[in-house]
Order: structure tokens, then sequence, then C-alpha cells
């Protein structure tokens, strides 16, 4: 049996009976991160057409992500169990462009957040034999439904790309991007169009659709598949 005690906020002991219910209190602030990256790109020449090599790098230092210990949390210590951590952060991504078919852009990219002070483990406190996973979690999709979901220290993603005109002058485009997350297999796909009906005048439709697990980043919005509308008028 473990037991707890509460303080109140002057350091003397909370009493239920004479102080009534706790009140647990969240307070966001903000945290600088510190960000250093490149970029870099290179024409790789050949008969077919010519291929567009590029990369794009970010650390991230000092980002707050959340540490869960599902041990204190067993035993209502809320505080203990929740924690905001500290941790740094590679990004990149890695993309190839080609323009084939006279104008059609087509592009891929392999994206990678890596988390380098990622956590998991197993620990035990004393007066319970069992082992309770501390996890850095998926502060995306972490709640109670899903014993606040591990996340992954790569978050890999791809994208692929397709962008073509149509009409005298490039007066229509049509666009479609397809995003995977490797985790839970999650997909976001957005295709839409962009018309230039005058120089002041820009109209546009798109429809995005959400699919994957329920608990991933872009599966949580599978009911929430849209269609939009745009105008624009440009002074």
């Amino acid at each position: 049996t473990t037991t707890m005690s509460l303080l109140k906020a002057d350091g003397s002991a909370f009493n239920y009976k004479n102080d009534g219910p706790a009140t647990m209190v969240f307070t966001e602030t903000q945290h600088r991160i510190n960000s250093f990256g490149g970029s870099f790109d290179y024409a790789i020449d050949n008969s077919f057409a010519p291929i567009i090599v590029r990369s794009e790098m970010v650390y991230d230092r000092g980002t707050l992500v959340p540490v869960v210990d599902l041990g204190k949390l067993a035993y209502g210590d809320l505080q203990g169990a929740f924690q905001n951590k500290r941790a740094d952060f590679f990004n990149y991504v890695v993309g190839l462009d080609v323009t084939v078919m006279t104008n059609l852009f087509v592009s891929f990219q392999f994206m990678d957040k890596w988390n380098l002070d990622y956590v998991d483990e197993k620990v035990q406190y004393d007066g319970n034999s069992k082992a309770y996973s501390k996890h850095t979690a998926n502060s995306a999709t972490m709640s109670l439904s899903n014993n606040f979901k591990k996340a992954e220290k790569h978050q890999i993603m791809y994208t692929f790309f397709l962008s073509k005109p149509f009409l005298e002058g490039d007066a229509l485009r049509a666009n479609n991007i397809f995003l995977y997350e490797n985790d839970n297999g999650g997909f976001w796909d957005r295709f839409d169009f962009e018309y230039t009906y005058s120089d002041n005048v820009i109209l546009s439709a798109a429809v995005n659709t959400y699919g994957g697990d329920k608990n991933g980043v872009f599966g949580q919005f599978q009911n929430v598949s849209n269609a939009q509308l745009g105008f624009k008028y440009l002074f």
C-alpha cells in the first residue's frame, strides 16, 4: 500500500475535512527552443528529366515533451505521473523533385522527427512488485482511452505531391498531396484546384480526406474529412 499526503500552497498539511476537495491546476507557460538548421539541393541531369535532390535539417534544443509514469499514476500521484521534460530533436527531410510530361511536377519526401532524449523504460516502486511503463507520450493523441499512448523515437512520414497547370496562361492549377504516417498507417490526402479568374480574383476548391488508426496523428480526424471553397481578392 502506497500512501500520499498533499500540501497546501503555504506548505501546511492538506486536510480534506477542513479544506474540502483538492483542486489540480495546470498552468501553461512558454519556453524558448533554440533551433539550428541548414539545407541543400543538388541537380542530377539525365536523359529522362533533371532530378532535384534536396534536404533540410533542423536541430531543436530544449523542446518540452510529456513523459508519463504509469506507476505513479497507479497510486494517484498525478503531479509525478505527468511531467514535461526537455528533449532535443533532430528533424530532417529528404526530397526528390522532377518535372515530367512537359509541366507535371512530381515530388516525393521522406521526413523523420527524431527524439534524441526518448524515454521508454519499466519502473517499480516500494510495496508493488509490478513493473509499469514510463515513456515519452504522443502529445498529439495521448488520452485515457489509449493508456497515454507511447510516442515513437522516430516519427516518420512520407509525402507524395503532384501539381499540373491547365488552360491558357496556366490559369487553372490542380494539386494533390498525400501524406502517410509510418507509425499507425494514417494518411491525409488533399486535392485542390486554384483558378485565376482575373488579375484580382482567385477561386479555389479542396477536398481533405483523413484515415488510419484513430490513435494516430491523421487517423483521429477520420470522421471529419471535408470540402472547402475559397475566394481571394487581391487589392
